[in-house]
Order: structure tokens, then C-alpha cells, then sequence
């Protein structure tokens, strides 16, 4: 959903990109596929920075390179707090003493190369062209995953001084730097910082001089290591990163590296400071269904529990999540067990099939996958919902031989369960259909209708077990309470429940929220700010992040979250149907551990007055010792 900026955010985000992402003079000229009139800054699809083919700035006259080997020309000195290297003087050492150097993924069975001059005694030499000026920093490199398990690099970086001295970089509020080349990550290493998991901005590639200029709050781990606060005092390295696929070529040039003060940067208010205004409660008369189908959801749907980043990833290579693991969730107080399972990557010859050179047919490795999940979870008491969910983009319900194999799965999966008298075994249709068609919208009526069929499937086999359905977008509220109920009387219907999304997916990469934090639950003016990026909002993340910063006042409460949820259970109630949230949470790498509990105490809370069974997502149980914080335990209810 992309929604004008109010004018208030919409003048900040002109003023920060005037001042962040600066091109020089020259127009770039477009390569293949780019579009010469369209401005690009930070993707907002992967927060990368990028050069502004329309954004100009006067960088000077040239005057030639004085005799300290400063560019006059660009004057670094003159918009820089802090000048750590202009390359004019063409060694490998910075003008703090430090040293450059460069690596790659050969020591980590990779071919890659990376090509740079140097002289007589094989230290890196700066040869490149520079930005107005003499020399930089110029390389060339190919990449080549050779055996590296993941996406081949190079590298190259600098040391501040000579030894392991730190760099104490609080004086100063960001890095800046001129490049044009490939596209890169720039990175800030801290002592702090012992699994590589740096802290970094993306940058998008450059065919001229682009400036760089961010503030160290632009900055964030990639998040696969463990989560450290980024202490400024703590600076050992500068370092830049290329990496893609094998074949992939490139250069990259570096002129006029230094640090930039708070009043360089010269960001603008963006957001207001506002009392909380926490809503009145709408009225629900009644939360009861008086049916066996909801006495069944509260008994087996209830407290929850998802295994996720596994089957939904990719078809099965171990198990990732075993009895051993199921145990432990039941000593833990969860109650039902979901299980999120790409089923279509169970087609034999599946290639050929959906080429219609093969009849249908189903691997038995996933009926001995779901027969271990059945045996180990009756062993336990748990509840089993087997879940339809993929990440490969691959569900298409306007293809018919896609359609086709859907139904033919689930009608395999119901006949392989019918015969077992095991009442807590669910058949959840599909997850999130948008996530799992990769489009970023799926119409309601034919979405209906292709539901239809997978019922009819099942219910050619199975008349017992309980069939979920959750609805487009994303298994949404809004959309499940305008549909009229199937008239199949086996049926619960599901929601997914985010909200407030800026609080819920602060730090999450790929929801364009990487480096969002310190958001708190609930909203309190006095942990608030005038500035967005205090929050670690980068300027281009999409519109309606900043509306809901701005609207966060509002939405940061109970109440407010308590009229969300209510709309689902009213149409429950209405239509004497179960309703369920099979997903719900808040992803935990940047949020404070008080609003964090704060929240789930809330949420669940809710969920307990509305008699709505919840299953949480984001996986709270330690998966070596089996244990639930106490703070998390009671939040839960466990």
C-alpha cells in the first residue's frame, strides 16, 4: 500500500535526501535497463543506497592538489570533520597512520578475484582516477563461488592506526565518501563484533561520482550473528564488500573517505511529540459461540506453537525440528503444534509433471515427514495442523495444472489421515496466499473459488478432520470478515495478527525495517522523538512506515489493538463460526526486552478475553534447553 506523505514528512524527506545523496555535475547515462528519469536513492525494496541522476551540487573549481596532498579541487577538508585518507599521496596508508588491504572467499573455498596495483613491496597501491582531483582508490574484481556454500565476495578496508588501537568515532555522526562502480556494502567493524556480522549500509551501483554521506544511525548488522549495540568509541576497521554470482565483473573507484558532523547532516523534525491518544473500546455484546467446533478450536488451537524456517523453506534434508524438540514444547505448556510445509515440493518429477510430461504422483518422504509429526505430537499432546506454506513464490491459482496438483496434494494428504480417529489433526489450506503467489495481491472471489476446490478435495476422502482457511492479504481481518463462511461445517478461519507493524517488525530486514529500534510498547511521549531516525528509519523506507510512526500515538495500545482483533470475533460470533490467530508476535533483535513483554502480555491477554486460540510465531523456546524465559513464560501464560 503506498500512501502520499503528509507535507510535513514529505519536506524531511526531501531535505535528508538534498543532503545524504548528492551527484555530482555530469548526468549519469543510464546502462541497459535503467531509467534515465527516475531518481534512485535507497531501494526500498532492499535498503540500498543509491545515486540521484537529478540531484545536483557545485563541488567547486579545480585548482589543482595542494602540497599536504589534499584535493583542493573538492575540498574535502572543507565538508569533512574528520579527513581520513584523499589518496592524493598514492601509498597504502591512510592519513591516520592506518593501513589499506583487501580479501576475498578464497580461504573459504571460493575463486574469486579481486585486482588492485601495488608497488615494489606488494602493498596496495592508489592508482585510480580521482573525484576532481589526481588519485583514489581504484580495483577491478570477478566473482567465482568456486565451493563456497554461499554468495561469492571480495573485499577491501582499511585499519584506522597502526596496532589493534581503536578508533573513537563519537565526535563525529556519520561516514561520508565519493565512489562510483559496483555495488558494495560499506561497513564500520567494532572490536565488539566477534562472528562478522558487521554493521552496514548497501549501496547501489554508480556509473559517475556519487556521494555517500550517512549517519552512523543508518548502520545495522546484517542480523544472521548475535545482536551488539554499536559502541562508536570501539572502531577498529572501515571495510567494503562486493558479492553476487559467479561471472559477475566489476571496478570500484573511492576518493575523499572522512567522517561528517551532526550539523553537516542537518536533519530535519519529522515527527511530533503527541500524548498518547488511546481509543475507546467498541462494543461486543457477546464473545460466545455455543458450537462442539469452537469447544474443539479452544481445547486443541489454543497456546500455540510454530516451527518455522524449515519445511515452508525448502523441501526436507534433516529434521531440523525432531520428538525430542516436540517434548519439550509440551513441558513448556504449549498445547497445539503447527507445522508450516511446502507440500507442492513432494511432487515426483515434479519439473516434468508441471511440464505435463508426468502423471501425478507424491513422494512418500513427506507422508513419513507428517506420519513422525502425527506419532510424535499424539506422544506429546499436541495438536497437529498440517499447513500449506511456501515461500517460492510457486502457488498460481490461474493456472490450471497448478490448480490441479493443489487439490490433488490435499486430497492425497486427507485420504493418507482419514482412517485416523485423531479429532486434533487440522488441514490448513494455504498460508498467506500473496506470500505464497509472490504478488502483492490476490483477488478475494477467485481465491474463493480455488479454495472451494481444495475443500472438495478433501472432503472427497476425509469428512471428519477440521479444514482452516485464512483469507487474501496476508490472512488479514479486513478481508476474512467481508466473506461470506463456506458452507462446509468443518471449518475454522484464521487471521494473522502484526500490529502495530512498526512496533511488531522493528529490525526485520525484509520487511524494509532492518534498521528500526527502540520503538516502545506502549507509546509513551516521554521515550518518543522528533526524529525518525532515532528510531534508525532511513529515508526511504515506504510511505506508510512514517505514516504509522506519526499515527503510532494512536496505535501503540491495547485498546487500539483490542478493536482490531474484535472485528474478526464479531464476524465469528455473527456467523457462529471459530476464528483463530495461527500468527502473531514481534520479531526480537532490536526491541527492547520491556516493550516486548509489554506487548505479548498485551496481545495475548486479548486473545484470552476474545476466546480466540492463538499460535505464535517467532519461536520463543530455547531449542537446546527446551526452556521459556519466566518473564516470556507468564506473558504467554504458560
Amino acid at each position: 500500500m503506498t500512501t502520499p506523505p503528509s507535507l510535513l514528512r514529505q519536506f524531511a524527506f526531501m531535505t535528508v535526501f538534498s543532503l545524504f545523496f548528492i551527484q555530482c555535475a555530469e548526468k549519469i547515462e543510464p546502462g541497459a535497463g535503467e531509467d534515465d528519469s527516475a531518481p534512485a536513492y535507497l531501494d526500498s525494496d532492499s535498503d540500498r543506497i543509491t545515486g540521484d541522476t537529478d540531484s545536483q551540487t557545485d563541488s567547486g573549481t579545480d585548482s589543482g592538489t595542494d602540497t599536504d596532498g589534499n584535493d583542493s579541487e573538492t575540498n574535502p577538508s572543507q565538508t569533512l570533520a574528520l579527513l581520513v585518507d584523499d589518496f592524493e599521496d598514492g601509498d597504502n596508508l591512510s592519513l591516520l597512520g592506518g593501513f589499506w588491504y583487501t580479501y576475498s572467499d578464497g580461504g573459504n573455498g571460493g575463486a574469486s578475484s579481486l585486482s588492485i596495483e601495488r608497488d615494489t613491496d606488494g602493498n596496495v597501491a592508489m592508482t585510480g582516477e580521482g573525484y576532481e582531483s589526481t588519485t583514489s582508490l581504484y580495483l577491478s574484481f570477478n566473482l567465482d563461488q568456486g565451493d563456497y556454500q554461499w554468495a561469492p565476495y571480495v573485499g577491501w578496508g582499511m585499519t584506522f592506526f597502526e596496532g589493534d588501537t581503536a578508533f573513537d568515532a563519537t565526535p563525529y555522526a556519520g561516514i561520508s565518501y565519493w565512489y562510483k562502480g559496483a555495488a558494495h556494502a560499506m561497513r564500520i567493524e567494532t572490536s565488539d563484533v566477534t562472528d562478522w556480522d558487521y554493521y552496514r549500509i548497501e549501496v547501489d551501483a554508480a556509473s559517475d561520482w556519487t556521494l555517500v554521506a550517512v549517519p552512523f544511525s543508518f548502520f545495522t548488522q546484517a542480523g544472521w550473528g548475535e545482536s551488539v549495540d554499536m559502541v562508536l568509541d570501539h572502531v577498529t576497521q572501515l571495510s567494503w564488500e562486493a558479492s553476487g554470482v559467479t561471472g559477475q565483473e566489476g571496478e570500484m573507484y573511492i576518493d575523499n573517505l572522512g567522517f561528517i558532523d551532526a550539523e553537516t547532516l542537518n536533519i530535519e523534525p519529522d515527527l511530533v511529540i503527541r500524548d498518547a491518544d488511546v481509543p475507546e473500546r467498541d462494543i461486543l455484546s457477546s464473545v460466545t459461540i455455543d458450537s462442539e467446533l469452537q469447544a474443539l478450536a479452544m481445547t486443541y488451537l489454543n497456546q500455540g506453537y510454530n516451527l518455522t524456517n524449515w519445511l515452508e523453506q525448502g523441501k526436507f534434508e534433516s529434521y531440523k525440528f525432531d520428538q525430542a524438540y516436540v517434548n519439550q514444547l509440551a513441558a513448556a505448556g504449549f498445547k497445539a503444534l503447527r507445522l508450516p510445509v511446502d507440500l507442492d515440493l513432494y511432487i515426483e518429477n515434479r519439473d516434468e509433471y508441471f511440464a505435463g510430461e508426468a502423471a501425478f504422483a507424491v513422494e512418500p518422504l513427506l507422508f513419513e515427514i507428517l506420519d513422525n509429526f502425527e506419532q510424535w505430537t499424539a506422544e506429546a499432546g499436541l495438536s497437529l495442523t498440517i499447513d500449506f506454506h511456501q515461500y517460492d513464490s510457486s502457488l498460481d491459482i490461474t493456472d490450471p495444472v497448478y490448480v490441479d496438483a493443489a487439490v490433488a496434494l490435499w486430497t492425497a494428504v486427507a485420504e493418507h489421515f482419514a482412517a485416523n480417529t485423531r479429532e486434533d489433526i487440522f488441514y490448513e489450506l494455504v498460508n498467506e496466499p500473496e506470500l505464497s503467489a509472490g504478488v502483492s495481491s490476490v483477488d478475494a472471489e477467485p481465491y474463493g473459488e480455488f479454495a472451494q476446490q481444495l475443500i472438495d478435495g478433501i472432503r472427497s476422502v476425509d469428512t471428519t478432520h477440521v479444514i482452516l482457511f485464512g483469507d487474501v492479504q496476508w490472512n488479514s481481518i479486513g478481508l476474512l470478515t467481508l466473506r461470506t463462511p463456506f458452507t462446509d461445517d468443518r471449518m475454522v478461519y484464521v487471521f494473522h495478527f502484526y500490529e502495530p507493524f512498526v512496533f511488531t517488525h522493528q529490525g526485520a530486514s525484509w520487511s524494509d525495517m532492518g534498521n528500526t529500534r527502540n520503538i516502545p510498547y506502549p507509546y509513551d511521549p516521554a521515550r518518543w522523538s522528533e526524529y525518525s531516525s532515532d528510531f534508525g528509519f532511513m529515508p526511504t523506507q515506504p510511505d506508510w512506515h512514517f505514516m504509522a510512526l506519526n499515527d503510532y500515538y494512536r496505535k501503540g495500545n491495547a485498546n487500539w489493538m483490542y478493536n482490531q482483533i474484535v472485528k474478526a470475533k464479531r464476524w465469528g460470533v455473527e456467523n457462529g463460526v471459530p476464528v483463530i490467530c495461527n500468527e502473531f508476535g514481534v520479531y526480537d533483535r532490536t526491541v527492547q526486552r520491556e516493550d516486548y513483554i509489554n506487548y505479548y502480555t498485551d496481545v495475548i491477554g486479548l486473545f484470552e478475553e476474545l476466546e480466540i486460540p492463538w499460535q505464535t510465531w517467532f519461536m520463543i523456546m530455547d531449542s537446546t534447553t527446551g526452556e521459556v524465559p519466566a518473564d516470556l513464560a507468564a506473558a504467554f501464560g504458560l
